[in-house]
């Protein structure tokens, strides 16, 4: 009896060393595919960026995914999503998409033409993305420059044609034409590598104002009824070509606002009312003629 009950004892006692090992061996592996996890994870962020409680900002980026638009933008579709307000896609959550790129998008008024002798000039087009791992901000993808072409005004097939670009000191200037907006996209910096594991909230702007073609021309701005929106996309890759949006998703769409005389930013973001009230990126001073409005 004695000795059964030695031997059961040391059964027991070399059962739960085994276990041991093997519950060790299972966290063992675990960790490791937490971190292949996050190895495989990819942001391809520029830099961190500058952050500091700033509630102008926070107020334009609220204003800019819950307003309607200031105007309607000319020829877009009453049945597409974005004609009256703006409206957040994928917003955090590319799923298979693994690339990114901001962009831009400038029209007409609704019921108004080009006017002459007026530029839209841009500049600072950037996306900020807060990183999940470690819930700081970086600079995602910048460009002072951007490139684009003249889209029909409600995309279809993709039709484009060349714009009329002209470098300014500060990013480029473009004159408007009728049926088509004026679409861009980062002049220095291709599509960027994300996952979606790594996207807690994602920012994009651009400045623009209205500058003349001819500066010794008449100043007839005030005549010009041209709007701005912001916004930024998720790609299948790097590479995908575009094919009636199945290989890429908006991450949302801002709102048109009216371009004015004196800098101002239009915005995009994918935040939660509480993140806006916390830190946000320091958006690029423009210091070389005017300051950029509220």
């Amino acid at each position: 009896m004695k000795h059964s009950l030695f031997d059961s004892i040391f059964a027991a006692a070399k059962l739960l060393l085994i276990l041991s090992f093997v519950c060790s061996g299972l966290l063992a592996c675990n960790s490791s595919q937490n971190a292949v996890s996050v190895e495989d994870s990819v942001l391809d962020v520029e830099s961190l960026v500058e952050v500091a409680v700033q509630p102008v900002l926070s107020q334009r980026l609220s204003d800019d995914m819950s307003l309607p638009h200031q105007m309607l933008p000319s020829g877009v579709p009453n049945t597409y999503d974005w004609f009256q307000v703006p409206r957040l896609g994928f917003g955090n959550y590319p799923g298979e998409f693994s690339a990114f790129l901001s962009w831009g998008q400038a029209y007409l008024a609704a019921g108004t033409e080009p006017v002459d002798n007026v530029r839209i000039q841009m500049a600072h087009l950037n996306s900020y993305v807060l990183d999940s791992l470690d819930m700081r901000w970086y600079v995602l993808q910048s460009s002072s420059d951007v490139a684009g072409r003249h889209y029909r005004e409600d995309f279809v097939d993709d039709v484009n044609k060349p714009a009329d670009l002209r470098t300014e000191t500060l990013g480029s200037s473009v004159t408007m034409t009728p049926g088509y907006n004026f679409h861009f996209w980062p002049k220095h910096s291709g599509r960027k590598g994300v996952s979606e594991s790594r996207i807690a909230g994602v920012i994009s702007v651009v400045a623009a104002r209205l500058v003349l073609d001819d500066p010794t021309g008449p100043d007839n701005r005030d005549q010009a009824q041209y709007l701005m929106s912001v916004g930024s996309d998720y790609w299948l890759n790097k590479l995908a070509g575009w094919q009636q949006w199945t290989t890429n998703g908006d991450v949302g769409i801002g709102r048109f606002s009216r371009i004015n005389n004196d800098w101002q930013w239009f915005t995009m973001h994918s935040l939660s009312q509480q993140q806006l009230g916390q830190a946000l990126p320091e958006l690029p001073k423009l210091v070389l003629e005017d300051k950029v409005s509220d």
